[in-house]
C-alpha cells in the first residue's frame, strides 16, 4: 500500500499550500475527536447534536473573556411586560455625547443607472428602528473588488462619525440613504 501511495504522490503531487494542508490536518484531527461521528458507506455523515452543543458551550466558556457585555441606552423604568421603546429624541442623543450609543452595522448597496455602485455603511440603534448613514463609497462600473485600503479605513470613519454624534436618524435604511445622497 505504501508503494502505491508513493507512486501516486510522484504522478499526482499535492499542489496545495502548506497552510491549506495544515488546515486539512487540523480538521481531520478535530473530526476524529468527535465521539459520535459516524460515516455511512455512501459518504453520509451523522453526529449527535448534543455533542456539538457541548463543544460549542465549552468553546464559549473558554473565550468569554473576549466578549464585552453591551451597554444599553438609558431608558426610563418600564413594566417588564410592556416591551415598548421610549420615545426617540435626536436632541437627547446629541446632548449626551459622552454616553455610549449601542448600534449595529448595516451595509447596503445601491446600483446607479450608470452601472456604478454605492456602498452605504449605516448604523442601527439597538432596540429602536432608527438608522443613520455614517459612510458611503462609490465604485465605478467595472471595478474589481474593494481596494484593501478601503476596508481598513472604514472602521476609522465609522468610529469618527459616531464620536461626533451629529447623525441624522431615520425610520428606514432607504430614507437614511436618500437623505445622505441629498446632502452630498
Amino acid at each position: 500500500m505504501r508503494f502505491l501511495e508513493r507512486i501516486s504522490a510522484i504522478l499526482f503531487p499535492d499542489k496545495r499550500s502548506d497552510w491549506e494542508k495544515k488546515q486539512e490536518r487540523q480538521f481531520i484531527k478535530a473530526a476524529n475527536g468527535l465521539k459520535s461521528l459516524s460515516v455511512t458507506e455512501r459518504g453520509g455523515m451523522s453526529i449527535d447534536p448534543e455533542e456539538i452543543r457541548d463543544q460549542v458551550l465549552a468553546g464559549r466558556e473558554q473565550l468569554k473573556h473576549l466578549v464585552r457585555k453591551p451597554q444599553t441606552l438609558k431608558a426610563p423604568a418600564m413594566a417588564p411586560s410592556v416591551p415598548v421603546a421610549p420615545p426617540f429624541d435626536d436632541h437627547q442623543l446629541t446632548q449626551n455625547a459622552d454616553d455610549h450609543l449601542d448600534c449595529s452595522e448595516v451595509v447596503t448597496w445601491r446600483r446607479l443607472p450608470s452601472g456604478a455602485a454605492v456602498r452605504y455603511v449605516s448604523v442601527k440603534l439597538l432596540g429602536r428602528e432608527k438608522y443613520a448613514v455614517v459612510a458611503a463609497d462609490l465604485f465605478p462600473e467595472g471595478g474589481s473588488g474593494l481596494p484593501p485600503w478601503l476596508e481598513t479605513q472604514i472602521n476609522q470613519r465609522v468610529a469618527a462619525t459616531l464620536k461626533d454624534s451629529g447623525l441624522k436618524w431615520f425610520d428606514t435604511v432607504r430614507e437614511a440613504m436618500d437623505a445622505f445622497d441629498k446632502d452630498v
